[in-house]
């Protein structure tokens, strides 16, 4: 698949294709490619693959750093976290991924116009002291003591 069919089903996944319009949904382009025979699914397979790979660049990687990092003080983008940036880049469409490559700062006007997360957590925060005690079994298995 070329990279152009690849985008086109991508972008029948989106709700528009501007830079302010979401990044494909997961549920949507599922419907989408449910709709391509089985050559076309592998072909889009491996030219995701292929754009995952196109954003493997430290310079991409810092300015997800940057710009996850302010959601709800995470600080900083492990390998999950870039791998899922790199999703959501590819999800916004051919132009965002262009422009990570060209220039990753200009992923700001992708990005919507408040910034940050949408709001803090659900529910009553939790002290970093305390939470294993509030997990018994997900600590003894963090540990690896179960």
């Amino acid at each position: 698949m070329d990279r152009s069919r690849f985008y086109e089903l991508i972008d029948e996944a989106r709700e528009g294709t501007d830079a302010a319009a979401p990044s494909a949904d997961a549920e949507d382009l599922r419907d989408v490619l449910e709709r391509v025979d089985d050559d076309e699914l592998a072909g889009f397979a491996a030219a995701l693959g292929r754009e995952l790979s196109r954003l493997d660049d430290w310079r991409v990687r810092g300015a997800g750093h940057v710009a996850l990092g302010s959601l709800g003080g995470l600080g900083g983008l492990g390998d999950d976290g870039f791998h899922y940036f790199r999703l959501w880049i590819i999800g916004k469409g051919q132009d965002a991924v262009d422009q990570a490559i060209e220039d990753p700062d200009g992923l700001a006007e992708y990005l919507g116009d408040e910034g940050g997360s949408d709001g803090e957590p659900a529910g009553e925060e939790f002290d970093e002291d305390t939470v294993h005690a509030r997990y018994p079994r997900l600590a003894a298995w963090a540990a690896g003591t179960d």
